[in-house]
């Protein structure tokens, strides 16, 4: 009993640090974003002849970013405290952040930094996962940052979920929502207009067309196959239909690579 009550502590503290983790992140593409749009804002009036309007679109950003700012100063404090609150617990030894000094983006990457070495810690005590397994989910974290630098944050936000269901073995979770994903992404290419039928051959056979697959282009063909039929059996409603760890990692691997040829895709389309 005692043990149980203590792996519910730590999968509790985990949970609250990828929190911290996600909204650092979240808070620093936005920091990000503003700045490129005051760049651009500031190019424009100083381009132009008539400089109030662009003024009037600075402020608002300046506002967006100042509310920006405050949200991370919460954060900073959230942090600090779980430090403070979880010392013992958390394995290792990580710094209250002192901000002075320095720039929000510097803060916030500090935090991610001070989280990912909090999880690091923890996961390892309580994942269900093998090391292998946390191996090769390590890699695709990695690859998951690297493809959504510049889409729609929902792609990132159903990524991040699907693995943090993975992590704590939750594969039939993690599977589903993979699945939507690239259920998603299958039905936003039946809009394209260079599509001929909407049948998984026929989405290969155009997606063959306009990227150039690897050499071992069959075996690329096959998983996305495999990785449509998976994900279309799980969203079928029959409840005999279950996730093993290997269906989740395939899912989640598969709609990686689903979403790599679709960011081409429609890059294509839209042209």
């Amino acid at each position: 009993m005692e043990d149980t009550l203590q792996i519910r502590k730590v999968l509790s503290i985990i949970g609250k640090y990828r929190s911290i983790k996600e909204q650092a992140s979240e808070l620093l593409r936005k920091l990000d974003r503003l700045d490129d749009e005051l760049t651009i804002a500031i190019d424009k009036r100083e381009d132009s002849l008539i400089s109030y309007a662009s003024s009037d679109v600075e402020k608002n950003i300046t506002t967006r970013m100042n509310q920006t700012k405050y949200e991370t100063s919460v954060l900073i404090d959230s942090y600090n405290k779980s430090i403070s609150g979880y010392a013992q617990e958390t394995l290792v030894e990580i710094q209250i952040i002192d901000n002075k000094g320095k720039t929000i983006q510097a803060v916030l990457r500090e935090i991610i930094v001070g989280c990912d070495a909090v999880l690091t810690s923890l996961e390892g005590v309580v994942s269900p996962l093998t090391n292998p397994q946390l191996d090769s989910l390590n890699h695709l974290k990695k690859e998951v940052q690297s493809l959504c630098e510049n889409l729609d944050i929902s792609f990132q936000k159903n990524l991040d979920e699907s693995i943090n269901e993975l992590e704590k073995g939750h594969f039939l979770a993690s599977a589903l929502i993979s699945s939507r994903i690239i259920v998603y992404m299958l039905s936003q290419m039946s809009s394209f207009s260079k599509l001929k039928g909407n049948s998984i051959q026929e989405k290969i056979n155009y997606l063959e067309s306009i990227v150039k697959l690897p050499s071992d282009k069959d075996s690329v063909k096959m998983e996305l196959m495999k990785t449509e039929k998976i994900a279309r059996n799980l969203f079928s409603h029959d409840i005999k239909v279950y996730a093993e760890p290997s269906d989740a990692f395939s899912l989640l691997s598969g709609c990686l690579l689903i979403l790599r040829v679709f960011i081409i895709a429609y890059q294509e389309e839209n042209k």
